[in-house]
């Protein structure tokens, strides 16, 4: 019984840790970089050294022949953990911070991570409006918002739903907006969902773009170009201090898993892998890194008779367009007499949303990922935590960087792990392809 008790004790802080690997890496990469050291080195070393003592817990307990003692190292083990990703290293915004006069849109906004960006906003003073592919489902969402305790600010659905798989639906939407509000100093681009083998999604867009690159980055980068007009837009009574506008780009720490952009990319007008020709729903994960193609792709895809569903690489490579995306934004010109316009990339992290409700997981595979939802991750008033510096920080710090899922800040170059960085001279490419996509399709 006791070593029950023990292999009991070690699956689950293995499946914490693992659950919370990438904010255990944000903060020892941050250790690591305050000290000058070689940051993966010593990032490993930090990293491996918590896991044996977390691990060895349990162990020294079960020396003493007591189940008790091997249950409160279990709990030791875990108090360790979750104080080290949701406690002081975590950022939290000054309790005086206000986003009182500002205007923000928010897509995505009916649940999950969107939702928790939505209702901090409008605690903190903002006239919030939500954007969502069901009309029914923003108007609650809007109305969930109005009545959150400390909501300072406003709510309110648009008046047109968003469908990011259609460019069309996409240009109706920005035209409301522009109808609706007479502002926007912050825009949240959020909206997305997770790619598995199984889902029951169709494989493109309504333009014939694959279906994660298409919702994800396309549609959000149009939407962007059509309101960028009223995010440089300087308010009528404007002064030199005037608060920049902010485009927020939630992205994933699953980006550092995405391997670079297919070499079509640069070639010809660089269309050959945007419609799934390569990068699909179907593919191998096939990421640099043995244990995520293990634990993400094979292992899953062994288990699908259970319910199990693996990654898709086309939700890598959405997210990792997604940083490019925010890079290219942030390295824009600042266009003469417009207000300056902030870029800023967001890895939340694992949070407890429902983002993985249509990706295939059901029966088993769903119960597991409930299980883990609820034992293991943070909850989305947590996890929106590294969105709302992006909305609120000082402009010069979050401005063109990547903020990890501890609110960290990191340059561009030194995330995108897989893919060496997430460069200058990709980002500028996947926009000028992204751009000669949006005029020939919308």
């Amino acid at each position: 019984m006791l070593l029950l008790h023990l292999l009991t004790a070690w699956g689950l802080l293995s499946t914490v840790c693992f659950a919370r690997l990438v904010e255990l890496i944000a903060i020892a990469r941050s250790a690591a970089a305050d000290h000058g050291s070689d940051s993966g080195l010593v990032s490993a070393a930090l990293l491996a050294l918590l896991a044996a003592t977390v691990l060895y817990l349990p162990l020294r307990a079960a020396r003493a022949r007591s189940s008790l003692d091997v249950l409160l190292a279990t709990l030791a083990g875990l108090t360790l953990v979750f104080g080290l990703c949701d406690g002081p290293f975590l950022y939290r915004p000054p309790r005086t911070a206000s986003l009182s006069g500002q205007t923000v849109l928010i897509t995505g906004a009916n649940s999950g991570i969107g939702l928790a960006a939505a209702k901090a906003a409008a605690a903190r003073g903002a006239d919030v409006f939500l954007a969502c592919r069901s009309p029914v489902r923003c108007s609650a969402a809007a109305a969930e918002v109005r009545l959150s305790l400390g909501a300072a600010g406003s709510a309110a659905p648009v008046a047109k739903p968003l469908d990011l798989t259609d460019l069309r639906s996409v240009a109706e939407f920005a035209a409301a907006f522009q109808r609706q509000a007479q502002r926007l100093d912050i825009l949240v681009l959020n909206a997305g969902f997770a790619a598995g083998k199984d889902d029951q999604r169709p494989a493109h867009t309504a333009q014939g773009i694959e279906l994660s690159l298409g919702a994800m980055h396309v549609g959000h980068a149009l939407l962007t170009k059509l309101l960028l007009p009223l995010l440089e837009r300087k308010p009528a009574r404007s002064s030199a201090t005037e608060a920049p506008a902010r485009i927020v780009t939630v992205s994933s720490e699953a980006s550092s898993l995405a391997r670079p952009m297919h070499s079509s990319l640069f070639a010809g007008r660089g269309e050959g892998d945007l419609r799934g020709e390569l990068t699909h729903a179907q593919a191998p994960l096939e990421t640099p890194s043995a244990l995520a193609n293990l634990l993400l792709g094979r292992i899953p895809a062994a288990f699908s008779g259970l319910g199990f569903a693996g990654f898709s690489p086309t939700y890598l490579r959405a997210k990792l367009a997604n940083v490019l995306f925010a890079r290219a934004m942030g390295e824009r010109p600042l266009r003469r007499g417009a207000r300056r316009v902030l870029s800023t990339a967001v890895g939340p992290g694992f949070v407890a949303t429902d983002i993985f409700a249509n990706s295939g997981l059901h029966s088993l595979g769903g119960v597991a990922m409930g299980a883990l939802t609820l034992i293991a991750v943070r909850p989305p008033h947590m996890g929106v935590l590294p969105i709302v510096r992006a909305m609120m920080d000082d402009a010069d710090s979050v401005d063109a960087v990547y903020l990890d899922s501890m609110g960290y800040a990191n340059q561009f170059d030194a995330v995108c792990w897989a893919a060496g960085g997430c460069g200058g001279e990709e980002a500028a490419r996947l926009m000028q392809v992204t751009e000669r996509l949006i005029r020939s399709k919308g």
